[in-house]
């Protein structure tokens, strides 16, 4: 199989996967039956998977709609019954109110869909290579750094740590850091000082 794309739940041992060219489809390992399940795409090649909260699986396949499997009941969003563009969608982000970030294929523009209606971002993202929701937060790994997608938009890392508002979040996170670092005690003169340098070292050329 050449896997694609790859989404694990919260607990970390189940995930659903989808692929191109041999082995091409999408699945869904359960680790309770420690069997591997067959989603209906109805299609080969996939190039984006992601699962919601209410069980839903969102799939990206190789044709220009997007598939919502719940069981084995399959709906297509097409140009045809929705809004959607008529576009290959490339990966898919699920965000903790279940909105779905989607990247067009080729890889151009950013979409979000709420379950009714496709609205494009309306502004410039790098090209986002994977998502990953954790703890309420959707990340995006692009070809310009992690990226961050709060509130409706998409923000990079750094300029979320600066301007992060929520105090009781930022100090969740340096608990994080403090409580799991090593400790290192040095001793000495501080490295940081600048070096002179002495005018009988100097040769002039």
């Amino acid at each position: 199989c050449h896997p694609s794309d790859v989404v694990f739940d919260s607990s970390g041992r189940d995930f659903w996967f989808c692929g191109t060219y041999t082995g091409s489809g999408a699945y869904n390992y359960n680790s309770a039956t420690n069997e591997v399940e067959t989603l209906p795409i109805g299609i080969g090649h996939a190039y984006g998977i992601a699962p919601d909260s209410k069980g839903h699986v969102w799939v990206a396949p190789n044709a220009t709609y997007l598939q919502e499997i719940v069981g084995n009941e399959v709906t297509n969003y097409t140009s045809d019954n929705s809004n959607s563009p008529n576009t290959k969608w490339f990966k898919i982000g699920v965000d903790a109110e279940d909105r779905l970030w989607l990247e067009t294929n080729p890889k151009t523009s950013l979409y979000q869909f709420d379950g009714n209606r496709f609205d494009a971002y309306p502004a410039e993202v790098p090209t986002i290579m994977r998502f990953l929701l954790n703890d309420g937060i959707l990340y995006a790994g692009t070809d310009a750094g992690l990226y961050v997608i709060v509130d409706g938009k998409v923000i990079s890392y750094s300029d979320y740590i600066l301007d992060m508002k929520n105090t009781t979040a930022a100090d969740a996170i340096l608990d994080r850091i403090v409580h799991t670092a090593v400790r290192f005690d040095l001793k000495g003169e501080s490295m940081r000082k600048k070096k002179t340098t002495k005018k009988s070292d100097v040769t002039e050329k």
